[in-house]
């Protein structure tokens, strides 16, 4: 009964919240249009986007210390052999834009509405899917956004991915409430992009900047738009993905632990427990007796649940980025799942300068701790 009482009444707030934000992004984009307004366009000579064969469309709204992050997104798209078109949804500085046109071939800075999704629609369109469809030479599109610590040796995911046979790709996918393709880092064949599904989803978008209508309406409707066409996406790091990592690297004990949410309390603390037993005292994999290797086996399973039902981004994160070049989410912090001391002590993948602007980006953003009660409300019911 109590937890009912307390759904009813976080239940109110969030319901005000969400319709002064529908009223506010309907005025915005439905009269006003400013979703379609562009500020600044710069492009690097010698390019010619129709002969491309890689594109890439980067959402980014530069905050904190991400540009260095940024950078090396962009960086490893360059490498692939990927043209790049940066869409930023806040205006950038002078430096900002000489040093991001030197990796990408063309920048536009538009009205920060609608988020990454408004970024991608308006980028789409402007490389000609509404119209004469994308360029006839490229086979393979990504959209990618600014959300996570990206490693300078992210390359070599991006090359991983593009070994994948499949025509969809996403880097996590998400179980939480409504399965999803997280909308960070995706990759499409033809066969997708020059799809019917492709196009109406794309078409008929609204770029609201509600944080939950770019996540139902965004990034489960687009799922849900390609998966009805019967496009079902291969995923990067998989929850199986998730277990072989752990097992092929034959980490201690203790290390894993180390590399859990020290803020959840999910029942994978129960078998943490044991494992530290284990470590303590000094038992490798080979010597395990059968009552810790069922604990170690019962771990292995509670984290690929936990990475199942809820964010993986957020709850496996650490585990992803030091046995698997996975990047880090930005608001890892924020959303109370590590502690600022943990990211920085066990990312990995990091030189002591990324580090450095991690720690100015996680404190920027700051801890769920400091909130209001009114924007823990909204941070834990998602709106903010």
């Amino acid at each position: 009964m109590p937890n009912i009482v307390w759904q009813i009444i976080s239940f109110l707030p969030c319901l005000a919240y969400d319709l002064l934000e529908w009223l506010r992004d309907l005025f915005l984009v439905r009269i006003l249009k400013r979703d379609r307004i562009i500020t600044h366009d710069v492009a690097r000579e010698g390019f010619n986007v129709n002969e491309a064969t890689h594109i890439a469309i980067v959402a980014v709204r530069p905050a904190g210390g991400s540009d260095l992050f940024t950078l090396n997104l962009v960086n490893a798209l360059a490498e692939q052999g990927f043209y790049i078109l940066l869409m930023s949804n806040s205006p950038l500085s002078e430096q900002q834009r000489e040093i991001l046109l030197s990796r990408c071939h063309r920048i536009i800075e538009r009205a920060p509405i609608g988020r990454d999704f408004g970024c991608y629609q308006v980028g789409l369109g402007i490389l000609g899917l509404f119209s004469s469809g994308l360029p006839a030479a490229c086979e393979c599109l990504v959209l990618a956004n600014d959300s996570m610590f990206y490693r300078s040796d992210t390359a070599d995911i991006i090359s991983e991915m593009r070994q994948f046979d499949s025509p969809w790709i996403a880097m996590f996918e998400n179980f939480e409430q409504a399965y999803h393709a997280q909308s960070f880092f995706l990759m499409f064949a033809p066969k997708v992009f020059k799809s019917k599904a492709f196009l109406n989803f794309w078409r008929k978008y609204k770029p609201y900047s509600s944080r939950k209508h770019t996540i139902k309406k965004g990034e489960v409707g687009f799922t849900r738009a390609l998966r009805k066409a019967r496009f079902v996406p291969s995923v990067c790091f998989s929850s199986t993905r998730i277990r072989e990592v752990i097992e092929a690297a034959q980490a201690d004990p203790l290390e894993i632990c180390d590399l859990l949410p020290y803020c959840s309390d999910m029942s994978w603390r129960e078998w943490a427990e044991e494992l530290l037993d284990m470590a303590k005292h000094g038992l490798s994999i080979e010597e395990r007796s059968p009552t810790l290797l069922f604990a170690w086996q019962n771990f292995l399973r509670e984290v690929v649940h936990v990475s199942e039902s809820a964010n993986p981004t957020h709850l496996v994160g650490l585990i992803l980025n030091c046995l698997a070049k996975a990047p880090l989410k930005r608001d890892v912090c924020y959303r109370n799942i590590f502690t600022i001391g943990q990211v920085l002590e066990h990312a990995r993948g990091f030189d002591a300068r990324e580090l450095g602007a991690m720690e100015i980006d996680l404190r920027s953003k700051g801890l769920f701790v400091s909130l209001s009660f009114a924007k823990k409300l909204l941070c834990v019911r998602g709106r903010i």
